[in-house]
């Protein structure tokens, strides 16, 4: 059967050429060559390939067969490499539109997603959580010193301790159902949790203050510092709309930091 198949081009000759050259090729008498792309598909006599390509990047290929006694006219292959041109004009439509969304939603240093969407994902998850018997929680994180930390190392080691404790974040996240991870701002971070009593909420929020100081470091090669985060947490338990829940969130910080930083606190 074809379904399926997976190969690479440099595993067929056929699929080699096309990648090579970008053009198409109609190659006769298929059923007597033993070409991978043919699918030992005795009852093809002769099949179309071609490269659907953009700009010099081949995106894929597009094979159509004719059965035994058929052949391809020229109107038809003319007919065929214009189809072609307006479907990899689609493509790259489409790639185009995925990289805009992925600007408009993501935030461009860490790929998490940005202070926007993550408002548009917290009050989301609460109106989806109106109903439930748990609630919508919110912990915003701050990596602590960080402005010491960018003096010491210069701003682009600072880059990569965002990126990395970012990483972290999507990685724990992955394991949670539920969750969603973005950057707040600057230094600060938060994670939306859906559906979650206050004990779960606290049990992720210590699992990413306990991994980020167990595992990251940054500095250079005279000094590695841990990288320790400080994280207010607050959810519909003590505040019903969006800003309150922040708001709250935000002073569990302060009071983190005010305790000695590198711990969770809970509004109350």
């Amino acid at each position: 059967g074809t379904e399926g198949a997976r190969f690479a081009p440099a595993d067929d000759e056929v699929l080699k050429y096309i990648h090579a050259s970008g053009s198409h090729l109609i190659v006769e008498k298929a059923s007597e060559k033993n070409l991978r792309i043919g699918f030992k598909r005795m009852n093809v006599d002769n099949f179309f390939v071609s490269a659907l390509k953009s700009k010099g990047e081949i995106l894929g290929f597009i094979k159509l067969d004719k059965e035994k006694g058929y052949a391809f006219s020229e109107f038809e292959v003319k007919t065929m490499d214009m189809l072609l041109a307006r479907i990899t004009g689609l493509l790259e439509n489409l790639r185009l539109y995925e990289r805009i969304k992925r600007q408009a939603t993501e935030d461009g240093l860490t790929g998490l997603f940005n202070h926007m969407t993550f408002q548009e994902k917290l009050e989301a998850a609460m109106a989806a959580g109106r109903d439930s018997e748990k609630g919508t929680y919110l912990a915003l994180m701050d990596i602590d010193h960080f402005k010491k930390f960018n003096d010491d190392f210069g701003h682009q080691e600072g880059d990569r301790v965002l990126k990395r404790f970012a990483a972290a974040l999507k990685e724990i996240s992955a394991r949670h159902a539920g969750t969603f991870p973005a950057r707040y701002g600057g230094e600060e971070f938060v994670l939306v949790m859906e559906n979650r009593s206050l004990r779960e909420a606290e049990r992720i929020a210590e699992e990413i203050r306990a991994y980020s100081e167990e595992n990251l470091r940054g500095g250079d090669e005279k000094e590695k510092r841990k990288i320790t985060v400080s994280i207010g947490l607050a959810g519909t338990d003590r505040a019903k709309i969006p800003r309150a829940i922040i708001k709250n969130a935000d002073e569990a910080l302060y009071m983190a930091k005010q305790e000695g930083r590198n711990r969770v606190m809970v509004f109350s």
